[in-house]
């Protein structure tokens, strides 16, 4: 069951990493698109640098910190990944909506890979 609600929400990451690329079109970010470019290509890690340094750019940015949560959630790192799914989720911004949503996701399937759900 753990198998599948990872493979389940890895699968939903990739919805949101083209839902993030779509929007990173008109972002003038350069952090976030290197780091988008480098999610593209599996190199994870790298991209993780990219969104951190776009989010001490600005902190309010749900899309580098939801992109760097699939990140760390492909790499295994669930409790970093409900860390951050923490933060957006106490996000209250209206423009915030679905990266709420897909921080409830994230955060489901991090701590269901943990074993803290049955």
């Amino acid at each position: 069951m753990k198998d599948k609600i990872v493979s389940c929400v890895a699968g939903l990451g990739v919805c949101f990493l083209m839902a993030g690329a779509a929007h990173a079109e008109g972002q003038t970010n350069a952090d976030y698109d290197k780091g988008m470019e480098l999610v593209h290509k599996g190199s994870y890690k790298e991209a993780i640098a990219e969104f951190d340094k776009a989010l001490k750019s600005d902190v309010k940015h749900a899309e580098a910190l939801v992109e760097r949560s699939l990140c760390k959630f492909r790499l295994g790192n669930y409790k970093e990944v409900i860390e951050d799914c923490k933060e957006l989720m106490n996000d209250n911004e209206p423009a915030h909506a679905v990266s709420k949503r897909q921080a409830y996701m994230m955060s489901a399937g991090a701590h269901n890979a943990l074993g803290q759900y049955k």
